[in-house]
């Protein structure tokens, strides 16, 4: 008899307005879907209440961790935007999970593992990302209204304020206030900083004084550094590195706070060469031709002051390979071009067709909600026959108890299902196919654009000494680019000569 291959199950559910439930009907598709492909369940890892926005997930960590133990071969997940709803986060994951020999699975989402599913998987994904990130700009909409008025968004308040709720009639709100018990600590930490007086000098000074953050922890050297750059202490709301002064009470005025920032300044060090930020778009998808190593993002500064941005060998950084650092404008400008150029009229006709049809099959396929619709019914069901026994004298406070409970159960379930039913696509393959006409037509120095572009349709990409190759999610060749580009790729890009690019079969690595 074949031996069945090994799988484990991935479940979330993303806040509290889900429940246990959500977690069953995942599992029960994900166990359907194990036994349809004749895989055998090993384990399951859980997450509760925690969206799949960070990477701060104690059960997805493990089995992470876990998939370097060969227990598994697969990990199967009730929908991709379970396993991670970012484009690069789910990218640098699956490539871990790939080079340890383990593959994703979605129960609900049958996609290829050719080349078309690559691709209709990128594109699901991607437009996942691009309308949370259009739903979240309400929530930031709402939130920078309330910095711009004074309100207190939430977290915790800085040392010396606390925060008081305040009743604006059909609603509450809440706002800072000063404390009175710790602002005067403030003013005297200011004070002693203005002086020049060294940093763990007033760190043993509040230690000593048994003074704590608003954490409950003791005084650092770091949470204090934090504390005399906060402009709040001068009456200034921050949300989203926008600033709003005069907006919530002052603990000290501008003079002291420009002296003590003056003092800050005197005593920075240049950073020298730095990590990279998160605009390196090729990250996960670029790597060494010479040793087959991920490329990674890398900065620095000339002696003139001129920053530089590069890709480099990850190898080279751990002195394991010579090969040449890549200019980032230089590499990123080519690969957009080059995407770009996939977006014809015919693709965009066929990966709207089957992103559109996919779409519908889980929209049809939604068990969490058919889970909601058989819990309504049962719950309904139970208060008719408590109606019943009510009737009858029995029991009276008791039976008028489990009502209650049984009508704030159907509350919870109906609002989770009206949440669940918003998620349900109404998109149209009109829709999908303007969504990707608008990425062809964009503006090329658009940054989501790039990502999103790059996210769709690249594969691999390997730098050698003299040339790169391009693997793309879509069609059979690849992209090689020769030293006579490389040699004026500047001037070249400009004037839209491509003479120098030509096909080539797809190198075996």
């Amino acid at each position: 008899m074949e031996e069945m291959k090994k799988a484990v199950i991935y479940a979330r559910f993303s806040s509290q307005r889900q429940n246990e439930t959500s977690i069953e009907a995942q599992l029960e598709e994900c166990y359907n879907y194990c036994r349809e492909n004749k895989y055998e369940v090993v384990g399951e890892y859980i997450d509760k209440a925690i969206s799949a926005k960070t990477d701060d997930r104690p059960e997805f960590l493990r089995m992470i961790a876990d998939s370097s133990k060969e227990i598994f071969e697969a990990i199967v997940v009730y929908q991709l935007d379970r396993f991670a709803r970012n484009k690069y986060d789910s990218a640098i994951y699956k490539r871990q999970l790939k080079q340890k020999g383990v593959k994703v699975y979605s129960a609900k989402e049958q996609i290829s593992d050719g080349p078309e599913g690559i691709l209709i998987e990128s594109v699901l994904e991607g437009m996942a990302e691009y309308y949370s990130a259009e739903l979240s700009q309400k929530v930031k909409r709402n939130l920078k209204q309330n910095a711009e008025r004074g309100w207190f968004n939430g977290g915790y308040p800085p040392f010396g304020y606390k925060v008081v709720e305040v009743d604006c009639g059909t609603y509450k709100k809440k706002k800072l206030e000063i404390d009175t018990d710790t602002a005067p600590i403030v003013r005297q930490v200011f004070e002693m900083r203005a002086n020049d007086i060294n940093l763990l000098d007033i760190v043993d000074y509040l230690n000593q004084k048994g003074c704590k953050t608003v954490m409950g922890n003791k005084f650092q050297k770091t949470s204090l550094s934090v504390m005399l750059k906060n402009k709040r202490y001068i009456g200034t709301n921050i949300y989203s590195g926008i600033e709003y002064p005069n907006t919530i009470p002052a603990i000290i005025d501008e003079e002291l706070f420009n002296r003590v920032q003056a003092i800050i300044k005197k005593y920075e060090h240049s950073p020298g060469i730095g990590k990279a930020d998160e605009n390196y778009i090729l990250t996960t998808k670029i790597y060494c031709g010479k040793c087959k190593a991920p490329m990674v993002g890398t900065s620095g500064t000339s002696h003139s002051g001129i920053a530089y941005k590069y890709y480099t060998c990850n190898n080279v950084l751990k002195k394991k390979c010579t090969k040449k650092n890549i200019s980032k404008d230089l590499i990123e400008e080519l690969v957009v071009n080059e995407c770009r150029k996939l977006l014809t009229d015919e693709n965009i006709d066929n990966i709207s067709y089957k992103a559109y049809t996919i779409s519908q099959e889980k929209n049809a396929q939604n068990c969490l909600m058919k889970a909601l619709e058989k819990q309504i019914h049962k719950l309904e069901k139970n208060i008719e026959n408590l109606m019943v026994a009510l009737e009858n004298g029995d029991n009276v406070d008791l039976i008028n108890e489990r009502i209650t409970n049984n009508r704030v159960e159907i509350d919870k379930a109906k609002k989770q299902y009206d949440s669940e039913s918003e998620k349900i696509s109404n998109l149209t393959e009109k829709q999908i196919r303007k969504f990707l006409i608008k990425l062809k037509d964009k503006r090329i120095d658009e940054l989501k654009y790039k990502k999103l572009l790059i996210s769709l349709f690249v594969n691999k990409i390997y730098v050698y000494e003299d040339e790169l190759t391009m693997i793309f999610n879509v069609g059979d060749k690849s992209i090689t680019i020769t030293k006579s580009l490389l040699k004026d790729i500047n001037t070249n890009l400009k004037n839209g000569d491509s003479s120098y690019i030509e096909q080539a079969s797809p190198p075996i690595f």
